[in-house]
């Protein structure tokens, strides 16, 4: 793939997750699957959309607090809790936040930001990626059907071998997949958006 198809990729993908993100924010969480599969075609490994860019040098949007071990506490850094009502629901944390910082990628995508000891529970943005497109349940937005079939066409990915999301963490790793993808927009839009336009 030469440098320009590669930036047309990104640019289909991209303009795929717009159309995913807002479904899933009017409650279509099967889309957390398909926008974790997009990101990992972005982010994942040397044959990833970042590396054939050259994009990794750019400083990430990081929306997680650091994981404090000593606290012996489970921690949900991309996602937040509801407080009140009769059921708790998680959320994307978007620029929810009271401190954001920018990384390098490799610490972007290694950091824990889901960690519970107690369930053995100990996941970076890519383990939560991973887990999240290998679950096939949630509704999706139909009418994004044929364009998530394109990009799958264009851009396979390998199994991992990475376990689909147990019911019990499903909401919590749905919402981080979104808060992710809002980081990954936040970053290229904020640092090579004069690239992603279509001219």
């Amino acid at each position: 793939m030469t440098e320009s198809e590669s930036l047309a990729l990104l640019r289909e993908v991209l303009s795929y997750m717009r159309g995913s993100c807002e479904a899933f924010d009017l409650n279509m969480s099967g889309e957390a699957r398909r926008l974790a599969y997009c990101l990992r075609v972005i982010a994942e490994g040397q044959d990833s959309l970042l590396d054939r860019l050259g994009l990794k040098k750019l400083n990430f949007h990081d929306g997680s607090p650091d994981y404090a071990k000593k606290l012996d506490l489970p921690f949900s850094g991309l996602a937040i809790i509801s407080i009140g009502g009769k059921t708790q629901r998680y959320f994307p944390r978007l620029d929810n936040n009271l401190r954001i910082q920018f990384s390098s990628f490799e610490k972007w995508w290694t950091k824990p930001v889901l960690v519970e000891v107690e369930k053995g529970i100990d996941m970076n943005r890519e383990a939560i990626l991973q887990s999240v497109s290998n679950t096939k349940v949630g509704v999706v937005d139909s009418k994004l059907t044929g364009a998530f079939e394109a990009i799958v066409n264009k851009a396979g990915l390998p199994e991992t071998g990475a376990k689909a999301a147990s019911p019990e963490m499903m909401e919590v790793l749905y919402a981080s997949v979104r808060q992710i993808a809002f980081e990954v927009f936040d970053t290229l839009y904020g640092q090579y958006g004069e690239h992603l336009q279509i001219h």
